[in-house]
């Protein structure tokens, strides 16, 4: 099973502001539906939160610190990364998945950057001033696979939805 991590990000790698998204792209929105769908995910409480519910037809594993956390239905909660990657490698074998998919926020990409093969990044044409932050990484060490390049009438931002491999070895 393949680990990877879904974000949109502007030029600054800015993913957030107030615990919401920086701009509102929905053929952003669409791709990451599409790509995680059906899928495990993982993320950290406070993009649980921003969510509001589990998202449908997904694994949604939330970790947390706080012991006493339950999530609601709909939702597996873990207190470590390690326990929530376990998890999703778990969920992929049932579910004959090859991929489970880290959405997010800031604190779990660091930490899970050097453990992921795949990175799903959409890069948004601006720059906002936000407070969340995708952590900094060296391009050398990653091969872009694919690139579509797109427009949203609405706002008038530009978006490129970019694939990234680690090279193996």
């Amino acid at each position: 099973m393949r680990l990877a991590l879904i974000v949109a990000m502007d030029r600054n790698r800015c993913i957030g502001i107030g615990n919401a998204l920086p701009w509102r792209l929905p053929g952003d929105l669409q791709y990451f539906k599409r790509m995680t769908s059906g899928k495990a995910i993982i993320m950290g409480r406070t993009t649980y939160d921003s969510l509001g519910r589990p998202l449908p037809n997904r694994t949604n594993v939330v970790i947390t610190r706080n012991p006493d956390w339950e999530g609601p239905i709909g939702t597996r909660v873990v207190h470590s990364l390690e326990a929530a990657v376990a998890l999703a490698e778990a969920v992929a074998v049932v579910n004959a998945q090859d991929e489970a998919l880290v959405i997010g926020g800031a604190e779990v990409y660091a930490q899970v950057l050097p453990l992921v093969s795949r990175m799903y990044i959409t890069e948004v044409e601006t720059s906002v001033d936000g407070d969340a932050f995708f952590p900094a990484f060296d391009p050398a060490g990653w091969q872009e696979v694919s690139r579509e390049r797109h427009h949203d009438e609405a706002s008038d931002l530009h978006y490129s939805f970019v694939v990234y491999d680690r090279p193996a070895g």
